[in-house]
């Protein structure tokens, strides 16, 4: 019987204890800095610079405009003939490194493709 109450003493002491995941100083320091936690963890941002120098010094975003244009040159290709897909990637600047593989030097860009009875039928584009 004094281990139940004992236990159940324990458990509410924990349960109504305040918790308290980061102090005053850190938090003034994330808003300072426009860091989150998770950002700051991962070193993307940093804690101690301005959100100005935070935003100067972060990765440019991937440009969504050139993933659309290749995404939609994939949903073009998909269930043409190989050799008509082959022309479409060569003009575009596409190497084709192995068989169903394509690369792009300029851009970085991998397609890989997957041929059956000479046609299309999956594409998978790679940043």
């Amino acid at each position: 019987m004094k281990k139940l109450i004992l236990s159940t003493l324990t458990l509410a002491i924990l349960v109504t204890a305040p918790a308290h995941a980061i102090n005053a100083k850190y938090r003034a320091q994330l808003e300072r800095s426009g860091c989150t936690q998770i950002t700051e963890a991962d070193g993307t941002c940093d804690i101690h610079k301005t959100k100005a120098q935070n935003a100067a010094t972060a990765k440019p975003k991937t440009n969504d405009a050139h993933a659309g244009q290749i995404r939609a040159m994939g949903e073009d290709m998909l269930g043409t003939k190989a050799g008509d897909a082959a022309a479409v990637m060569k003009t575009h600047g596409f190497q084709q490194t192995d068989p169903g593989i394509w690369y792009n030097p300029k851009t970085n860009d991998v397609i890989k493709t997957t041929i059956r009875d000479g046609v299309i039928s999956t594409i998978t584009i790679n940043k």
